[in-house]
């Protein structure tokens, strides 16, 4: 298949603009495991998969998360991030080089590569503080977030078989985010189809899919992911979002102007924090139209924040 259906286009765009503030490795890594979900699907199928995703707002904010935890250079290791009905293996605290492939977009940028060809013109990066932490929140909030996410998880399920009967709340317990075997005994115990990824280290399976076709088994399906979730992430803070503003406004629309890419005019500061992620503006390198090497180039000039 060569045509990106439209809802996964809108889905993957929104992603890496939400990824933009996040360490290049960490957001590549995200980026690849995503794209590992959707290779191979028919159109329908990954309109599907998308739809089971976390928003790309509440990817980035658990991103913003990690990556400020791990600051420190780290030896090799795993984490799980899950995408709403979807575990995707992640590899943080080293820099990762995503192949993409098929009708998803071109590779992710290496923060060290050098591209051939002349060069980007560099844009000082100002001096925008400490990346703020993202919020914890309390056992209130994260049981609206659970709530929240589980509705989400059984609209996908509705909207293949609307007339599904919701059963009632399956959660169990939340599940160790390198470690699903709950998860596996659950999807094995339903007779649903089952895909594993990598395991860590002596622990469970970590990356876990299957495939429904029928509406009892995407019932199933629902009844475990939503039994056996990991916990949710709260929504980027006030904070979170300023610093995005000024990382926005002060550096990359200035640097991507540097290089003849122009954007819209930002909002205000008050109508992007108030708005998000509705806020309907996002600088991006679209107006150039950029082959992959200009892209590439432009990426590792115009830099995220450390």
């Amino acid at each position: 298949m060569t045509t990106v259906p439209p809802e996964v286009q809108a889905y993957l765009k929104r992603l890496d603009r939400a990824l933009r503030p996040v360490p290049r490795d960490v957001a590549s890594a995200i980026r690849a495991g995503i794209t590992e979900e959707l290779a191979g699907l028919e159109s329908q199928e990954a309109v599907e998969r998308v739809r089971s995703f976390d928003d790309p707002e509440a990817i980035a904010a658990a991103a913003l998360g990690e990556s400020r935890a791990d600051a420190r250079p780290a030896p090799r290791r795993r984490a799980l991030w899950v995408v709403g009905a979807v575990a995707v293996v992640v590899v943080v605290a080293l820099v990762v080089t995503a192949s993409v492939s098929g009708w998803l977009s071109g590779p992710a940028p290496d923060r060290d590569a050098q591209p051939a060809g002349p060069s980007a013109s560099a844009f000082p990066m100002p001096d925008l503080g400490p990346s703020p932490a993202p919020a914890t929140p309390g056992a209130d909030e994260l049981e609206k977030l659970r709530l929240e996410e589980q509705d989400r998880q059984w609209d996908a399920v509705t909207a293949t078989y609307p007339d599904a009967v919701r059963p009632a709340d399956p959660f169990q317990e939340y599940r160790d985010p390198n470690d699903s075997t709950a998860l596996l005994g659950c999807l094995t115990a339903a007779g649903l189809p089952v895909d594993l990824g990598s395991t860590v280290g002596g622990g469970g399976p970590v990356s876990v899919g299957t495939s429904t076709s029928t509406e009892a088994e995407e019932v199933a399906s629902f009844t475990c992911w939503a039994g056996y979730p990991t916990k949710p992430v709260a929504p980027m803070t006030t904070a979170q979002l300023d610093y995005l503003y000024s990382y926005l406004t002060e550096y990359l629309v200035p640097c991507y102007e540097a290089n003849g890419i122009t954007n819209e005019k930002a909002p205000s500061r008050e109508d992007f924090v108030n708005q998000w992620p509705n806020q309907g503006w996002f600088p991006d390198t679209t107006s150039a139209a950029l082959s992959d090497q200009e892209q590439q180039r432009i990426d590792t000039t115009c830099k995220r924040p450390d």
